[in-house]
């Protein structure tokens, strides 16, 4: 079994209402991951982060997920909350009963968890956004037209850099860097 699916199964796992009120971080290079209920948990009672919805071949379904650098993590955890730290660097935050003021009622967070997932839209994937790239750049790059200096910088200005991944990142400096070479 991967690791990944290792994750899901351990999100899955939603019983009683202890359970309900825990979220699982994984650290994954300088970021903490959360998936799943964790993420949709710390999305609507922590902080409204940007999810990630992409398609999982390996495990043939979606997951949605939320990063966190390591740096800041602490600083988003809420007053009341405690968390353990395991020697693989993943965290187990449990969140107090005084965030549920209405109580845990596990069927309604069951559904409000799969339709706040089915709101997001499933990413695609990095590679076919270079295939697609690629077959723009061979069609004569038709997509990267920019006419004068003034529109890359409004690109750049208008990228919304803190809400995406490093691999949009370095996708949308890779695409600057055609439109900037085409220029000169």
């Amino acid at each position: 079994m991967s690791q990944l699916q290792e994750i899901i199964e351990i999100e899955k796992q939603r019983a009683d209402a202890e359970h309900a009120r825990t979220l699982f971080f994984y650290m994954e290079g300088s970021f903490y991951r959360a998936y799943e209920w964790s993420a949709w948990l710390w999305c609507r009672k922590i902080r409204d982060f940007s999810p990630t919805h992409r398609k999982v071949k390996s495990i043939e379904q979606t997951i949605i997920h939320i990063g966190c650098p390591v740096s800041s993590f602490f600083k988003h955890l809420p007053e009341g909350a405690t968390h353990t730290v395991a020697t693989d660097g993943s965290v187990t935050l449990q969140l107090p009963e005084t965030m549920f003021p209405e109580g845990v009622n596990l069927q309604e967070m069951q559904s409000d968890f799969e339709q706040w997932k089915q709101s997001v839209p499933v990413a695609e994937s990095s590679k076919k956004r270079q295939s697609e790239a690629l077959r723009d750049l061979n069609d004569g790059g038709a997509t990267i037209q920019p006419v004068s200096l003034t529109a890359v910088m409004q690109q750049i200005l208008s990228f919304p850099i803190e809400k995406k991944s490093m691999i949009e990142c370095v996708s949308f400096l890779s695409d600057i860097k055609t439109q900037l070479a085409k220029m000169v």
